[in-house]
């Protein structure tokens, strides 16, 4: 065996090791294990696949791509084994990753090209080794934090697979031009321009790439934003409806008393006269006349308090039973924001009520509690009737709307992983339940 040979091929392909690195930065919420753990793990599966493969392409003298493709494979298996997120979030991460590696070693290539003109993509020489791994390094030390927090911001903040899947595409086509683009033999490149056209759709490749990650991150920035917003202009309507009705309670209770003391004549004029039947009739209709209260106070939280009374009358039109269980202790912090609490809050009822409407038989119910668990985390959970067709999209449910996007419950997760809690949803027969478990800052008692 060229120990030599062996050893060219063995170090040509330890930039799998930067590009499983560059992997791992957005995932670093999304960990099955420890982050040393799984850097473990990484290494360990390098260290193991990459002198397997680099002795199957010495030993049969075959092109490195073929070996590479089922090592890729067995990569992103263990990738997905490794992290949380959904199948397209890892795709779409991996797939990326991939596509700026394979400019990473088109540069390497060029760089050799340059030393070796009689060379070629097949022949790997001591240049082409130390131009890729230099450059992959280098690469990832400047991509590493980038990718750690605006991809990161990306997996914890959208989870729609239909984006993902757009973006592995997008980055599949600029990598399979890549691949295409591999100069087997290195004279080609200096017929004409070509030399300096490689390099310039290299560099023109690379800047698509961080220019389409730039604005996949600023496209979900801004729908973020503008979903906050949207709570927030929710949450404003509701307290409006709320204050209005507060406000019709009061004009009627100031108007009953303004009139209570020729009221008390009335009363006293028929007491003096016997005539019970008269009085009775009036103390009736005088008492139909008096205000009812429709606000009620389920929380001291202003904001949860106009959600819960919006939703009460919303379900009461629809002729569903709610039940509200809030036990909150004053001086409690739980990190989250009212806009947050409401929107976990309001998309819980949101759907609990748009399931239980669409009922056609049985007691329509919504029942919510929302307390201290433990004296350490905040646990919301909700129980609602519903018709008993429940639609699966994976392991997560999705709206009986017709768009079918199951939004709200993804919003849910979204808001209750990022603050390190949880959320759970299942059903049983013809009732479905949500769980959201997060843990508090402080609790105080009352």
């Amino acid at each position: 065996m060229d120990a030599n040979g062996f050893l060219m091929i063995f170090l040509s392909m330890l930039n799998l090791i930067p590009a499983g690195i560059l992997c791992i930065a957005p995932m670093k919420n999304h960990l099955r294990y420890s982050y040393r753990k799984v850097m473990i793990l990484l290494f360990l599966l390098f260290f193991t696949i990459i002198p397997a493969g680099a002795l199957l392409i010495y030993m049969f003298r075959v092109n490195p791509n073929v070996i590479l493709l089922p090592i890729m494979a067995i990569c992103f298996t263990a990738y997905c084994k490794v992290v949380t997120a959904n199948i397209a979030q890892s795709t779409a991460i991996f797939v990326y990753v991939c596509a700026i590696m394979s400019v990473f070693s088109n540069f390497a290539n060029a760089i050799d090209a340059g030393f070796d003109p009689q060379g070629g993509a097949s022949y790997i020489t001591p240049v082409y080794v130390i131009s890729c791994i230099s450059i992959s390094v280098a690469g990832a030390l400047i991509l590493y934090p980038l990718l750690g927090k605006y991809a990161r911001f990306l997996v914890d903040n959208m989870s729609d697979s239909y984006s993902w899947w757009i973006t592995s595409v997008i980055s599949f086509m600029f990598m399979s031009v890549n691949i295409s683009m591999i100069p087997q033999k290195y004279e080609t490149l200096y017929v004409n321009n070509i030399f300096r056209t490689f390099i310039l759709i290299q560099s023109v490749v690379f800047f698509l790439l961080i220019f389409l990650g730039a604005i996949f991150y600023n496209m979900v920035k801004n729908l973020l934003a503008y979903a906050r917003l949207r709570i927030k202009t929710d949450l404003m309507e509701m307290q409006e409806i709320v204050y209005e009705k507060q406000h019709k309670y009061m004009d009627d209770n100031a108007r009953i008393r303004h009139d209570f003391k020729h009221t008390l004549r009335t009363i006293r004029v028929m007491a003096e006269k016997g005539d019970l039947d008269e009085l009775n009739r009036y103390l009736d209709e005088y008492a139909n006349a008096l205000p009812e209260n429709e606000i009620k106070n389920y929380s001291r939280n202003i904001a949860l308090n106009a959600v819960l009374n919006y939703y009460s009358t919303e379900a009461a039109s629809n002729g569903i039973e709610t039940s509200y269980r809030i036990d909150l202790p004053e001086g409690l912090k739980t990190g989250l924001s009212d806009y947050e609490l409401c929107s976990i809050i309001g998309n819980i009822l949101d759907n609990t009520i748009r399931a239980a409407s669409e009922q056609t038989e049985g007691r329509k119910f919504i029942e919510l509690a929302i307390h201290i668990e433990n004296n350490k985390d905040l646990y919301i959970v909700g129980m609602n009737s519903f018709g008993g067709k429940a639609l699966h999209k994976g392991d997560s449910y999705i709206s009986t709307k017709k768009k079918q996007s199951g939004i709200g419950l993804r919003s849910i997760a979204t808001i209750a992983e990022h603050h390190g809690g949880s959320a759970r949803f299942h059903h049983e027969g013809t009732i479905f339940y949500s769980e959201i478990l997060i843990p508090v800052d402080q609790v105080s008692e009352v």
